[in-house]
């Protein structure tokens, strides 16, 4: 008898809307959980936040068990305001803190390097060389690792004063 195969096919790494298909290969019926929340027969989560999360796959006539499949979803800030008050005063990926060898390389709209940082670090609070930068688009290069495989991602976000 041939035991199912399972995996589970996401959207690419930092989309904004990130969806989780689970296939399964083998004969049965299955129904799918999301980090302990109610089973579901669709094999799809939509919008799925950033972050760490548990993909449970049941066998639906109980007698296969049940698969545990750990899923990193990733996303950036869009934006952030370092304005002191203690929420969205840095900006930084810190769902690559995982990946020692992660860095992000941060730019203005010309293309001038500003910063450098890490994801394990506070992230980026808006300024060079101890001056703070106006509101504006900045963009963003981050070199990073997915399951033994180096990816290089390129985007923006908004520093809002």
């Amino acid at each position: 008898m041939d035991l199912p195969q399972e995996k589970v096919v996401q959207t690419a790494d930092f989309s904004d809307v990130a969806v989780l298909k689970i296939e399964v290969t083998g004969k049965g019926s299955y129904r799918y959980g999301l980090n302990g929340g109610n089973f579901q027969t669709h094999n799809e989560f939509y919008d799925v936040p950033t972050g760490q999360h548990l993909v449970i796959i049941e066998n639906d006539n109980g007698g296969c068990g049940f698969f545990e499949i750990p899923v990193t979803v990733l996303k950036h800030p869009k934006f952030f305001t370092p304005n002191g008050d203690g929420m969205n005063d840095s900006w930084n990926i810190w769902d690559l803190k995982s990946d020692p060898g992660a860095e992000i390389f941060i730019y203005n709209r010309y293309g001038v390097f500003l910063k450098r940082i890490v994801p394990n670090s506070v992230g980026w609070d808006g300024t060079l060389n101890g001056i703070p930068l106006p509101s504006n688009d900045y963009w963003f290069k981050v070199k990073y690792t997915i399951d033994n495989e180096s990816k290089v991602y390129r985007s923006h976000f908004a520093l809002k004063r």
